[in-house]
């Protein structure tokens, strides 16, 4: 404290002793001291240069740097190799910094002269803070591609000018051109083309059916069969082939981007431009081409296809071998029946070829019961018919080749008369159908009417038969309380089938338009004459003598009709060649067919019995006779007169 007073004593001390001293100095001293100090040659600033930050700018050639390049310390420019940029340098007392330089290498005591690269750029300065620089990095490095920012600083006092590093912060990313902007053009342009050869191949060759391709190879034309050939063995693969030409077109198209933007700079741009031209080029106008020309472009680009299925297989074979135990092989399209027949219709073939393949298509789909034809729509035999030549002659009208024989009841079918079997009947010695029948032992074929028609058609081409019989099962599900058993409803031939393929009915030059009246006769009786004539055959078919028996029994029996004072005898001789002789068949068990005349019933027609016989039923006792040959009923009807 003492020393603390005595030092405050002696300052106040020197203070007032100065004080008189500096009051008596003259006025214009201080004046002139300060320019002396002014004048003096004092050393530069002390204070150092500082850069704390970059920009680069577009030169006056108007390239862009390529963009920014993230890292885990910051993101920094990404500029392109041996392109010039206007660098600006921001930071204080830049006035100090004379040239801007380059260097792959960072050291930490800041000094860059042994690594810096050799070309150095002009620093022009703005203002103390700011400044500018063109500058490009021309020299290439195999270590990285950071660039670090060193500057070249003015020596002080005559100091020889030092090179320094301000910092890691500074540097940029350099992007090397792999390849001329020509050969990049051209290199784009080639990838374009893979795009689009991958994208057509891809919807041309699998769209390529394996069966349709076979299909081809037998059935196409010359130059098909041979592009079908080259194609199947890759084809086969199918998941293989898949998955290359997927990998391939994804390869491409990402590497059809990174070249794009190469060249444009800008990701915005290069996304558009690359999006436009894979559509347009890689897609649109390949698969366009292909969808329509699949066969030929996959025969011609095979050897590529190989190429790329043998440079990706490390990968694309065996994501299809995975492909192919998850989703197994692929067996190609296989059409069903319903698909097949739609496929057809939509061909535009002619209408009777479409029927045609129409038809058998439909054969699986249709039964017996919908083609056969009932038991009251055959001609049939019983089995006691006298086969002579009348019924021969009545056999041949009805324009059947094969009659069905039946024993007592139309639904017991017993045989199948052929109509060449009649070739051993003597006209003379006529002979009972079931003998013929017994005689040529040809089995009834049975078929039922819930078969398809194509079983049905290999039963009758596997035992060479044209006709078979229709029967139906009879069960407990329709009612029936009894054991279940089988009807005869019908009968099928292989013509019926036949229709059913073509679509159409079959009539050949044995085949009648309508329903043969001959049949009508043995359907049901006459009721009139006209009908008679139509339907009957003319009295010349019957032998001589019978034919001038018959006209004599009616002129002399009957004089009152058929006599000389009634008709003339040429008239007689030409009614006989009219078509009134009728050859009816007793059919057993069928009251309606075999009926002549009904009771209370009107007939306009007489009948005059030249073979067999016919029971008569008179009174309401039904008292029963028999009239035999040369017999004429209804003569009151040929009179004028109505007979019931």
């Amino acid at each position: 404290n003492s020393f603390q007073r005595h030092s405050h004593d002696m300052a106040g001390d020197v203070s007032l002793a100065l004080a008189p001293r500096i009051s008596t100095w003259p006025q214009w001293l201080p004046q002139a001291l300060l320019l002396m100090l002014l004048l003096l040659p004092w050393p530069a600033s002390t204070v150092s240069p500082q850069i704390s930050g970059i920009l680069v700018a577009p030169s006056a050639n108007g390239v862009s740097p390529s963009g920014w390049k993230k890292t885990n310390d910051g993101a920094y420019q990404e500029l392109p190799f041996n392109k010039v940029f206007t660098f600006h340098l921001f930071g204080r007392n830049l006035s100090q910094v004379l040239k801007l330089g380059f260097s792959y290498m960072h050291r930490n005591d800041s000094d860059c002269q042994d690594t810096k690269l050799s070309q150095s750029f002009d620093v022009e300065l703005v203002d103390d803070s700011r400044a500018l620089a063109e500058a490009s990095v021309t020299q290439t490095s195999t270590v990285d591609e950071v660039v670090y920012i060193c500057a070249k600083l003015r020596g002080a006092d005559g100091a020889q000018h030092r090179w320094m590093f301000f910092g890691s912060h500074l540097r940029v990313y350099i992007s090397r051109e792999v390849f001329p902007m020509y050969a990049t053009v051209l290199f784009i342009c080639g990838l374009f083309t893979l795009s689009g050869l991958f994208s057509g191949l891809n919807l041309g060759l699998m769209a390529l059916d394996i069966n349709e391709l076979r299909i081809i190879c037998r059935a196409g034309s010359s130059a098909e069969k041979s592009y079908a050939k080259k194609i199947i063995p890759v084809r086969k693969r199918g998941n293989f082939l898949l998955c290359s030409l997927l990998l391939g077109n994804v390869l491409v198209n990402t590497t059809l981007s990174l070249l794009m933007d190469s060249i444009t700079g800008d990701g915005i741009y290069a996304v558009i431009s690359a999006t436009i031209g894979i559509v347009i080029l890689g897609e649109i106008i390949p698969q366009a081409l292909c969808s329509r020309h699949g066969l030929a472009i996959g025969a011609y680009t095979m050897p590529i296809t190989i190429l790329f299925m043998a440079l990706t297989s490390p990968i694309s074979f065996p994501l299809s071998f995975v492909l192919d135990k998850v989703l197994g092989e692929d067996f190609g399209q296989v059409y069903d029946r319903n698909k097949l027949k739609e496929f057809i219709a939509a061909q535009g073939l002619e209408k009777t070829e479409a029927n045609i393949i129409l038809g058998a298509l439909s054969l699986q789909n249709k039964t017996i019961s919908e083609v056969m034809r009932n038991l009251g729509e055959v001609y049939m035999l019983p089995a006691e018919t006298v086969i002579d030549s009348f019924t021969i002659d009545q056999i041949r009208d009805t324009g059947f080749t094969r009659i069905p024989i039946y024993d007592k009841e139309r639904s017991n079918i017993i045989n199948i008369l052929n109509f060449k079997d009649l070739t051993i009947v003597n006209r003379d010695t006529p002979m009972r159908a079931d003998l013929i029948c017994e005689y040529f032992n040809r089995q009834v074929q049975v078929v039922y009417d819930t078969d398809t028609l194509d079983n049905a058609l290999k039963l009758f081409l596997s035992n060479r038969i044209h006709l078979a019989i229709v029967k139906h099962h009879v069960g407990e599900e329709e009612g029936n309380d009894k054991d279940p058993y089988e009807v005869t409803v019908g009968l099928v031939t292989l013509e019926d089938i036949l229709e059913e393929i073509i679509q159409e009915e079959i009539e050949d030059e044995t085949d009648i338009p309508e329903v043969p009246q001959v049949n009508k006769a043995l359907q049901g009786r006459r009721k009139f004459w006209k009908d008679v004539s139509l339907s009957g055959t003319s009295a010349s078919q019957i032998p001589g003598q019978l034919r001038l028996a018959a006209a004599q029994n009616l002129a002399m029996q009957y004089s009152e009709l058929f006599g000389r004072n009634a008709i003339l005898e040429p008239v007689l001789d030409r009614m006989f060649e009219e078509k009134i002789l009728v050859r009816h068949m007793f059919v057993y068990g069928d009251e309606d067919r075999n009926a002549l005349y009904r009771r209370n019933e009107p007939a306009d027609y007489g009948c005059f019995l030249l073979e067999g016989r016919a029971v008569l039923g008179i009174g309401v006792e039904n008292l029963e006779f028999e009239a035999t040959i040369f017999t004429l009923l209804g003569s009151k009807a040929l009179s004028g007169e109505s007979i019931c």
